[in-house]
């Protein structure tokens, strides 16, 4: 559970970055461009028009295999120490997958580096995702994958809905802030990410449900207290949060697809 949190958040992985010597765009002139696609309710589809997750029609859609990085984002997030690349390694759908690093945030500071999409209000929306997650030497949270409400709930000034690796262990969490401090839930998901897991989350507002599958497996559920309403929401993916990180941690996503309805 976040006592303090900044002010994007989503991400998991870490690794020296002498484990992926291609990723000639990450470090201190790593990707810090921004771009917009179309009208987020627009359906997006791969301009290649390839056999990849990104061949159907989705509300978003992003193999990382066409286009620079970032292109079909709205904007990107980092703090020191983050950087932002395309790699081979990891990559699910060749030949591309996207590497976030956050290097060596220290006790007690927090770090992102982040990829950011507007999504509109929908009763139902589902993200799915290929993540590796390379262990760094300590970590207290690390969010991999994010929706934060836009706006948060009544009487909060912010939200959070992410999938996130805590020391050996994984969660499923919904944090809220208000002028009382943090609050929430977490359930908890023995996963480690060390290897390649397809997640796909699904939030239901009509029945205030956060449901997690990893996998293909149904693994946990969670009933959203406080409640949230429906509203537009903010996608981040990568290191969306990471805190009291020592050494380089990354976290390799690839295969980001979107649905609503």
């Amino acid at each position: 559970m976040k006592v303090v949190h900044a002010a994007a958040v989503l991400s998991l992985a870490g690794v020296s970055a002498c484990l992926f010597p291609d990723l000639g765009s990450l470090g201190a002139g790593g990707f810090d461009a921004t771009a917009s696609d179309a009208t987020p309710d627009a359906p997006s589809s791969d301009a290649a028009g390839d056999a990849g997750p990104c061949s159907g029609q989705h509300v978003f859609c992003d193999d990382f295999d066409d286009g620079p990085l970032g292109a079909k984002w709205d904007s990107t997030y980092l703090t020191d120490g983050g950087a932002l690349g395309l790699t081979t390694v990891h990559a699910a759908s060749t030949p591309n997958a996207l590497a976030a690093t956050v290097a060596q945030t220290g006790p007690g500071t927090e770090g992102e580096a982040e990829l950011q999409k507007n999504l509109p209000a929908a009763d139902h929306t589902r993200v799915q995702a290929d993540v590796t997650i390379a262990a760094g030497t300590s970590q207290n949270e690390l969010d991999f994958i994010a929706l934060l409400p836009k706006p948060p709930p009544p009487g909060y000034d912010y939200a959070d809905l992410n999938l996130q690796l805590s020391k050996s262990t994984g969660y499923l969490e919904e944090y809220v802030r208000g002028s009382d401090g943090g609050g929430g839930q977490d359930l908890g998901v023995t996963e480690t990410y060390a290897t390649t897991k397809h997640v796909v989350l699904d939030l239901d507002f009509p029945s205030q449900t956060y449901a997690l599958a990893i996998d293909g497996v149904p693994t946990v559920t969670m009933t959203l207290s406080p409640q949230v309403p429906e509203c537009p929401m903010q996608l981040e993916v990568g290191v969306a949060y990471i805190e009291g990180s020592v050494g380089t941690w990354t976290v390799f996503v690839d295969d980001v697809v979107v649905d609503q309805w």
